[in-house]
């Protein structure tokens, strides 16, 4: 028979052997740079933690995107 868990979180590891990491730092996308929009989307990636080809498929859907207008 299995049960239900008492509703807290278990975890394996005691709390302070988590590290936590500073995010990379969002970069802004220049629409004269085209390789300032690729250099964003690996941006937008890092920052989500994404690796392998999670990190691939996010760099190519943010390329499929259309640009932002240019701020006036």
């Amino acid at each position: 028979m299995e049960a239900l868990g008492d509703g807290r979180a278990q975890t394996t590891l005691p709390p302070d052997a988590l590290v936590r990491m500073p995010l990379p730092v969002p970069i802004d996308e220049t629409a004269a740079d085209p390789s300032g929009r690729a250099r964003k989307c690996r941006n937008e990636a890092d920052i989500l933690g994404l690796k392998d080809q999670w990190f691939d498929n996010h760099v190519a859907g943010c390329l499929g995107r259309k640009p932002p207008r240019p701020r006036s």
